[in-house]
């Protein structure tokens, strides 16, 4: 939302960019932001990137790119607190990523490429490397959104018959460290 919301005030501007929108935009670009987009930086490093860390501040400014996660009481007991996690899905529709056949899919994709291709060189990023990172970038998108296809249970609403136990699994968070131990430090930046 944060990063949308200042690509908005970027795109708002009337063609200035001395305005201090691109200045906001790359300040929230660093480490004490979100982290840095690699597109923008040559000499970024992967293996210097606490993705843990990456994570919990994209939480923070309300981004979650591959896990959605959110407090509520439940409903069959409203003095207990769930964590709900559902599975993200890419910045686009999955379809616009997965109909490759269909041209008004194809062109909404080079839009896209266009628009990131437009932002990077507005905030200075090296030409040399737009090209293939972005290509990158969409290759990613691609692999993420075939995994993130829709799952049968999004469909179901609160009215459903079928037993919350069958479309939720319901674990505490000890089990849920078990399950997946790097969570342990996730739920420290988180909460």
């Amino acid at each position: 939302m944060v990063l949308r919301t200042s690509l908005v005030s970027l795109y708002s501007t009337t063609g200035s960019i001395e305005d201090g929108s691109v200045k906001v935009l790359l300040d929230l670009l660093t480490d004490y932001g979100i982290g840095e987009w690699p597109i923008l930086n040559h000499k970024w490093n992967k293996s210097k990137v606490d993705l843990e860390w990456r994570l919990a501040m994209l939480h923070v400014h309300q981004v979650q790119p591959f896990f959605h996660t959110f407090v509520a009481p439940d409903d069959r007991n409203s003095s207990v607190y769930l964590l709900h996690v559902y599975s993200g899905s890419p910045i686009l529709n999955t379809q616009y990523y997965l109909n490759t056949s269909d041209p008004d899919y194809v062109r909404y994709i080079l839009s896209y490429k266009n628009l990131i291709a437009e932002t990077v060189r507005l905030l200075k990023a090296q030409e040399s490397v737009v090209k293939r990172d972005i290509e990158s970038l969409l290759e990613f998108e691609v692999e993420f959104a075939n995994i993130s296809q829709e799952d049968p249970f999004d469909s179901l609403n609160e009215t459903s018959s079928i037993d919350d136990d069958y479309v939720f699994n319901r674990v505490n968070i000890s089990m849920l460290e078990e399950m997946i131990p790097e969570v342990t430090i996730l739920l420290i930046y988180l909460f």
